[in-house]
């Protein structure tokens, strides 16, 4: 016969395959959104917990923000999302994977946007005949790909309008979204719908990505459109 030593180990994958509502949950994970976008059912199950950060305020949003935990033989890194089939809600891992004695542990904030990215492209006309071969545009880049949104809290910067009278508050915002193959082709100057406005992408932050720049957390910082 054989036994099994309990460890701490052992002790957390029962508590995280015990079903206890609102804290331990089965979800999609969401290495790449564009492999399969909205059609959920094709990513990979896995087993996680969270728990309400209760040490934050509610400001700049982190009430959407949660502590989450898994297995420490799990597979996820940070950029990772998680789908939640019940309450239809989709998560972004936005901190550093700890490996603990017992578990993984990072913090995941919810998705609270869906955002579309384009780029004006030039017009490509072949040199010999003048035909276009490219025509000129609005090209996609991103599109509908959920997000977390935050507002840069503080006063307001006012702009002056170029085609009406007045001025208008311009104030930053930044979005945080998943490195992918869609997300990695974004740059300064690129447009950005959010929440049917449209945004100036001014910086790209890429310091929440991993050494080889292919998975992590991008940082976009975004002024209104004048």
């Amino acid at each position: 016969m054989k036994y099994l030593i309990p460890n701490v180990g052992t002790a957390f994958r029962d508590y995280l395959n015990t079903d206890i509502p609102n804290v331990t949950a089965t979800l999609k994970q969401i290495r790449d959104y564009t492999a399969h976008r909205d059609e959920f059912d094709e990513y990979p199950e896995l087993r996680a917990m969270t728990t309400v950060i209760n040490w934050k305020s509610n400001v700049s949003g982190s009430d959407l923000t949660h502590n989450f935990r898994t297995a420490l033989e799990a597979d996820m890194v940070r950029g990772d999302m998680f789908y939640d089939p019940a309450s239809g809600t989709i998560g972004l891992v936005n901190w550093y994977v700890d490996r603990m004695v017992d578990c993984l542990r990072t913090q995941i904030t919810e998705c609270n946007v869906r955002v579309s990215v384009e780029r004006e492209q030039e017009e490509i006309l072949d040199p010999g005949t003048g035909q276009v071969l490219v025509p000129g545009g609005p090209k996609t880049l991103v599109d509908r790909m959920p997000a977390v949104y935050y507002e840069m809290y503080g006063r307001y910067d006012f702009t002056e309008r170029t085609s009406t009278p007045g001025v208008f508050p311009d104030q930053e915002v930044e979005i945080r979204l998943q490195m992918n193959p869609e997300t990695g082709a974004i740059q300064s100057g690129d447009t950005i719908m959010i929440r049917g406005i449209e945004h100036v992408i001014e910086i790209v932050n890429r310091s929440q990505l991993n050494m080889d720049g292919t998975r992590g957390v991008l940082s976009l910082i975004c002024k209104r459109a004048v």
